[in-house]
């Protein structure tokens, strides 16, 4: 649904770069908000329109070399200018998993590949910790919210580059079950994990993932295991527990 009101875009933006601003100080990260003006008025402006443009956000905070929290938190500080229908685009994970993206392609150039079904593993991360930040806004604990879907892919027979191709096709069967409200990262160990809200078809879909795997015959000369790893409900030992599962948090 387009927003009707003409005039009140450049408000929010006006309102998003102060704040921006009263939390970073100026300089020349305010003139890369100030370039990307045009293309948050559009996001305002047309909705349906949000995701790739997210994506091209992050890109240009990647290349201009803002760093990786400041860009989340803008998104959040833009969520917080533009009312309940920019909150509705802005103040949610696949949104942050879409500016991530961009970021991580600017960060590492156009002229490299990236794959862009991946959320850095930092950012993985913070979506987790998130959970647990927010804990107050749910009438549930975190575990009762979220768990880990895990592939284990460390234990690929081959090279690296057999490892990359495994990870690769697996995250594209990932990704036929899994919305992008979903996160897919990969450990620095070789596995890879999802973000995936506890519901009924949990079960469901992690055997449907399963299953594809299985069938997949580019995959048969590897044993990959696919299970549900569930959280604490204390953080304390959050980043040791996905440690465990993925290595080195970098």
């Amino acid at each position: 649904m387009k927003l009707r009101d003409r005039s009140r875009p450049p408000g929010v933006i006006d309102l998003w770069i102060r704040s921006v601003e009263a939390e970073f100080g100026g300089g020349e990260q305010i003139v890369t908000l100030q370039r990307l003006s045009p293309l948050v008025r559009e996001m305002l402006e047309t909705p349906a329109d949000a995701p790739s443009h997210l994506v091209e956000m992050g890109f240009v905070l990647g290349v201009d070399n803002r760093r990786l929290e400041f860009a989340l938190r803008s998104l959040e500080l833009l969520a917080e200018a533009s009312g309940p229908a920019g909150e509705a685009m802005f103040k949610t994970r696949a949104a942050a998993v879409n500016v991530a993206d961009g970021w991580n392609a600017g960060v590492l150039n156009r002229t490299q590949h990236v794959n862009s079904r991946l959320t850095p593993l930092p950012i993985f991360l913070q979506l987790v910790q998130q959970r647990y930040l927010q804990a107050d806004e749910y009438a549930v604990p975190p575990s009762q919210q979220v768990v880990i879907v895990v592939v284990d892919v460390q234990h690929v027979v081959g090279s690296r580059l057999e490892q990359t191709r495994v990870q690769r096709t697996v995250t594209e069967h990932l990704r036929h079950v899994f919305n992008a409200g979903q996160p897919v990262s990969a450990g620095t160990n070789g596995n890879l994990a999802v973000m995936v809200e506890r519901s009924p078809s949990l079960l469901d879909d992690v055997a449907a993932v399963s299953r594809a795997i299985a069938a997949d015959a580019t995959l048969s000369a590897h044993a990959l295991r696919v299970w549900i790893e569930p959280l604490s409900d204390d953080q304390i030992h959050l980043e040791s527990h996905l440690e465990s599962l993925l290595g080195e948090l970098v």
